[in-house]
C-alpha cells in the first residue's frame, strides 16, 4: 500500500460523507461531548470543544492509516457526525469508531444509510479482508446493533474511568468481509429503495 496521502468521499441519499478538513464548519462539533450521556457513552469527561480542538483533532489523523470522515447533510450541508477509521495494511483489516454527535439526526436513519457504504468502501474498494470494533459493556445499543450485524466478541480488555471511579469495561469484536458480504449483498439501486422505505 503507498503511503501518499488519500481523501474519500461516500455519497448517501441524504448525506456526504467525506474527509475531513481543518477548514471545515464545525458547527456544533465543540458541544458534542459536552453531553453527559454521549460522554459517557464513549468514557469522556463532558467537556466543550474549542474551534482549535476541532483543528488538532483533524489533523491528527494521516489519511492513509487513520482517516476522519465527516457526516454532512446533504440539505444544509451541516455536520451531524463523523467516522474515525484505523487502517492495518499488513494485517488487511480496519476499524471504524462512528460518532452521531448532532442528538436529533440519531432519530434519524443516518446509521442505517453510511454505515454500509462506508464498510464497503473499505472491504471492496481498499481490498481489506476483516474489521474489529470496541465499545464499552454498558453501551447496550452499540452491542446490540454489533450483534444483530453478526460480529463475533473476540475479548475483553479494562480501561481507567473517566470520571476517576474505578474501571470501565471494554468489549472488542471482530467481523470477516465473508462475513459482512453475507449479510448485506446489496447494490445501489436496492440501498436507495431499502432508504427509502426505511
Amino acid at each position: 500500500m503507498t503511503k501518499t496521502p488519500f481523501n474519500i468521499t461516500i455519497e448517501t441519499p441524504n448525506y456526504v460523507v467525506r474527509t475531513l478538513e481543518d477548514t471545515d464548519e464545525m458547527g456544533n462539533w465543540g458541544s458534542w461531548v459536552a453531553d453527559e450521556n454521549t460522554a459517557r457513552m464513549l468514557n469522556f469527561a463532558p467537556k466543550t470543544l474549542t474551534l482549535d480542538d476541532f483543528k488538532e483533532y483533524v489533523r491528527a489523523f494521516d489519511r492513509v492509516d487513520n482517516h476522519v470522515l465527516g457526516i454532512f447533510r446533504r440539505q444544509g450541508g451541516e455536520l451531524i457526525g463523523m467516522f474515525a477509521m484505523y487502517v492495518d495494511w499488513t494485517r488487511l483489516e480496519f476499524q471504524m469508531n462512528l460518532l452521531i454527535g448532532d442528538i436529533p439526526e440519531r432519530k434519524t436513519h443516518v446509521r442505517h444509510e453510511t454505515s454500509y457504504r462506508v464498510n464497503r468502501y473499505f472491504f471492496e474498494d481498499l481490498d481489506l479482508r476483516s474489521q474489529f470494533a470496541s465499545t464499552l459493556s454498558t453501551n447496550i445499543p452499540a452491542i446490540r446493533a454489533l450483534e444483530e450485524k453478526n460480529w463475533t466478541l473476540c475479548g475483553r480488555s479494562a480501561k481507567a474511568a473517566a470520571d476517576g471511579k474505578g474501571n470501565v469495561e471494554i468489549l472488542h469484536y471482530t467481523r470477516s468481509r465473508e462475513v459482512w458480504r453475507a449479510g448485506t449483498p446489496m447494490s445501489d439501486a436496492e440501498l436507495v429503495r431499502r432508504d427509502s422505505a426505511a
